[in-house]
């Protein structure tokens, strides 16, 4: 997994570059934020560089090529992970992704800021989040990204 920042959190410390991570090192890198400098901004980033660090495996090992291993590890992914797909099996979600590689990943923020309120952080939406609301319904999403590039992540 390619990881371009140093992050702290549970006393780890995660060096840029490639490196394998135990199941702990995982959690604890798309966990993070309070020790970040962009708090949920940068946790948000470090689970874009998570996700896209899976699809590279995935290609890696050849699941793309073989539908044993691919149903395989659609069931892994399933009874490891949390994914609200709004009642779209995982297995059909996957199929839909079947075109996109790693490269083309690309990690957005919803334009937004942190404000306290009552002594709780919150993000809100700033008003640009409707432009990218509705690029994403028109899929129009790459001239909203050229437009927008401060809300891009590098994943």
């Amino acid at each position: 997994m390619w990881l371009p920042s140093k992050s702290i959190h549970t006393g780890a410390v995660y060096e840029p570059g490639c490196q394998h991570l135990r199941p702990w090192q995982a959690l604890d890198y798309v966990r993070q934020r309070k020790s970040l400098p962009d708090g949920d901004y940068d946790r948000q980033r470090h689970q874009q560089q998570f996700l896209r660090a899976i699809l590279q495996e995935a290609r890696d090992q050849g699941l793309d090529r073989n539908p044993i291993k691919l149903d395989q590890f659609i069931r892994s992914v399933e009874g490891s992970l949390v994914v609200d797909t709004n009642g779209i099996p995982v297995a059909d979600l996957a199929f839909g992704l079947r075109n996109i590689t790693p490269s083309t990943v690309v990690g957005i923020r919803l334009p937004s800021h942190p404000e306290m309120i009552g002594g709780i952080s919150y993000v809100l939406a700033d008003d640009e989040a409707p432009g990218l609301y509705q690029a994403i319904v028109t899929d129009s999403l790459d001239s909203w990204v050229t437009d927008h590039p401060e809300w891009v992540n590098r994943v």
